[in-house]
């Protein structure tokens, strides 16, 4: 109680003091010219359309332009900023909680609450909290969902199951990238029923369980886009991406610099391979085979690119930061990183008990960020789903150096 009720106020004091100094910034470009105008299409009454377009609007993941349906729906088209930023900061303080939870589940009480801690003050989610972005929402469900999915394999059982499956689901429609969550899933089923931790008969109960949580999840909007589209997809444009990040052009500018500047892929081509494939299935399959062709045959620029959205993701201060923005943010991304890496070695040392399987997921997780973000531009923004799986690794470097200085020492 002690940890939500101190990141509660943590994250309310961020939102205070982003509206009293930068209010006019908090509304980001995509959400003013994308999830805005969907939000009014639905509170209006019109449907899901972007520009009367109801196939355009199929490319954004419908679940952040929903809520903000609601919000309007509530209290009224122009809500004020500071009104969603105090929801964002109740959503991350539910954050907190669910990395409290993993953390004990996983490492036991001591290493929970620094890792609780660690997330509650940290001042990169109190700056987060203000934005009018849809990651509070996505993170808290993508967190979820991830824990779900320990306590599913923690149990063996069916039910919980379906429930981790309709969390991933619902996190995917929040932001897409979330449903390759759900095949990383059933592959660490694979890969701990091939290592004899599972049964193969839990395994494959386990597995059905989830994937009918997620397409049970995901079937209104399959049917509305089959309605729209001809075909029940999720239009994830994963092909395009993967080809705006790694094919013919990218190579010519690596992006070091702390936010992701435009694509520098050929446009021509991608324009191409778009006017030569009418349907999102074979548009999608021929931007992965262009893109994983030119990956194949430059592997060298390849491996810069992934180099460069490294540091591009993990930089830590940003362009006109301030000398106390650079001390608390810079100083606290430094501490957080070291904290982290140093967890992720040691944690192997101090597992709970009944806590290898959820130790498991946690890993099998940051590896799931590790190779998304290295697959596809990134920007310092989408470091944040990955930030709470790490806290419970922090928490446990912090606990062993508590443990460190409070044992007592031999005579």
């Amino acid at each position: 109680m002690f940890v939500c009720v101190c990141s509660i106020a943590v994250k309310l004091l961020g939102v205070a003091y982003m509206n009293s100094y930068l209010a006019w910034n908090l509304v980001p470009p995509d959400t003013r010219s994308v999830y805005r105008p969907l939000a009014l299409s639905l509170a209006n009454g019109t449907g899901y359309q972007l520009g009367g377009d109801p196939r355009a609007a199929t490319r954004v993941a419908p679940g952040f332009p929903v809520y903000l349906a609601a919000v309007y729906r509530a209290s009224g088209d122009d809500a004020p900023v500071w009104l969603l930023g105090v929801l964002n900061a109740f959503m991350r303080a539910g954050i907190t909680c669910l990395v409290y939870l993993l953390a004990l589940r996983a490492f036991g009480a001591a290493p929970a609450l620094f890792a609780g801690l660690v997330h509650a003050i940290d001042p990169w989610e109190a700056f987060w909290s203000a934005f009018v972005l849809k990651e509070s929402l996505a993170v808290l469900l993508s967190i979820a969902a991830i824990a779900l999915v320990a306590r599913t394999l923690s149990s063996r059982s069916f039910v919980p199951g379906i429930f981790a499956g309709l969390a991933i689901a619902a996190a995917s429609l929040m932001r897409y990238a979330t449903l390759g969550l759900f095949a990383w899933t059933l592959l660490l089923l694979a890969w701990c029923a091939w290592r004899r931790l599972v049964d193969v008969r839990a395994a494959v109960r386990i597995a059905g369980a989830i994937t009918l949580g997620v397409f049970v999840g995901l079937s209104p909007w399959l049917l509305r886009n089959r309605a729209v589209l001809g075909v029940p997809v999720v239009y994830t444009q994963a092909g395009y991406y993967l080809f705006v990040s790694n094919g013919p052009g990218t190579e010519k500018k690596i992006d070091t610099w702390g936010y992701s500047g435009l694509s520098t892929a050929d446009v021509r081509k991608a324009e191409a391979i778009a006017g030569q494939h009418r349907g999102v299935v074979d548009r999608d399959s021929a931007f992965f085979r262009e893109a994983i062709g030119h990956i194949v045959s430059h592997p060298l620029d390849a491996a810069a690119l992934v180099v460069g959205r490294f540091v591009n993701m993990w930089r830590p201060t940003f362009e006109g930061a301030s000398p106390a923005n650079i001390v608390i943010l810079g100083g606290w991304f430094c501490v957080f990183a070291v904290a982290s890496i140093a967890g992720l070695v040691q944690a192997p040392q101090v597992v709970a008990v009944d806590g290898r399987d959820t130790v498991r997921v946690l890993y099998w997780a940051v590896l799931f960020y590790v190779l998304l973000h290295a697959a596809f531009w990134s920007e310092i923004r989408y470091r944040q789903y990955a930030t709470p799986i790490l806290a419970v690794f922090a928490g446990v470097a912090l606990s062993m150096v508590r443990d460190r200085f409070t044992q007592p020492r031999a005579i």
